[in-house]
């Protein structure tokens, strides 16, 4: 369900999930109090919107909404994924969504500020009473390429080692360049950087993670599409895969490939198939 602002001056958002995503959705960002079977209705993003008449405008968003960081988000209506899977990137370098207050202003047409106070990583419920920063810019000096870069800063719980809930400081850094290079290409490159104070596999130094993303999407037809990705993601200190669980070791690096072909059958019915390799 969604308003714009522009005709009540206030507007919203609302979009939810059924059924076992629901559930999985709910584990996932941690908002159910332990991994069981739980309702299976979960509110993905709920928030309202308006605009102050401050100069170009003061954008202002509060509630329950997807992460800014990334090229993926999670699925919504509207919104569009070249491939059908996750990637590694999505699923273990940054979070999936956040509660609190983002404001946005255009400081110059081609450049977008935007800043607010989130309760954290993936937690609406806020695990540990300690506000996050969320911040970024949006650079557009074409309307074929566009450079988007965020990041998020503040207390987590560590979850691994002697004392599994503690919080340190954490941020993670996230830069996407996308371009459209002609009419039927179009290409974008993520760099992803995070790091944790004592929160390697085992508690004894500093985590770190980072990893790289590229996907190439092109237009055959006005029916056919083929979109291929490709990432490597370095968990040098076990943070975010928790040191390989399965292998007791830290320093764990996963890659894959992805080529997915879309072809749309009528201007209401799209099919789309995915090759992968991890």
């Amino acid at each position: 369900l969604d308003k714009p602002d522009k005709d009540w001056g206030v507007g919203f958002h609302i979009s939810g999930d059924f059924g076992r995503t629901g559930e999985l959705l709910r584990e996932a960002t941690f908002w159910g109090k332990s991994l069981h079977r739980e309702p299976s209705a979960e509110l993905r993003e709920a928030y309202l919107t308006t605009t102050l008449p401050i100069g170009e405008g003061l954008a202002i968003k509060g509630g329950l909404f997807v992460t800014t960081l990334g090229t993926e988000i999670i699925p919504s209506p509207g919104a569009y994924n070249d491939n059908i899977s996750r990637s590694f990137l999505f699923n273990l370098a940054i979070p999936f969504r956040h509660l609190g207050v983002m404001l946005s202003y255009p400081v110059l047409k081609i450049l977008n500020v935007s800043a607010g106070i989130v309760t954290g990583w993936d937690d609406p419920r806020d695990n540990n009473h300690t506000p996050s920063f969320l911040g970024g810019i949006t650079l557009t000096p074409t309307d074929t390429v566009s450079f988007v870069s965020n990041i998020i800063a503040g207390e987590e719980p560590t979850f691994t080692g002697p004392n599994p809930n503690r919080n340190s400081a954490r941020v993670t850094w996230s830069n996407v360049l996308t371009v459209k290079a002609f009419d039927p290409l179009a290409m974008s490159l993520e760099y992803t950087y995070g790091h944790q104070n004592k929160g390697s596999f085992g508690g004894t130094r500093d985590a770190k993670w980072q990893g790289v993303a590229g996907i190439a999407s092109y237009d055959w037809t006005d029916r056919f599409t083929t979109a291929l990705r490709a990432e490597v993601f370095n968990d040098r200190d076990g943070a975010r895969t928790l040191g390989n669980v399965a292998q007791t070791h830290a320093n764990v690096t996963v890659a894959e490939a992805t080529l997915t072909g879309s072809y749309k059958f009528t201007k209401m019915l799209l099919g789309r198939a995915e090759l992968r390799q991890d």
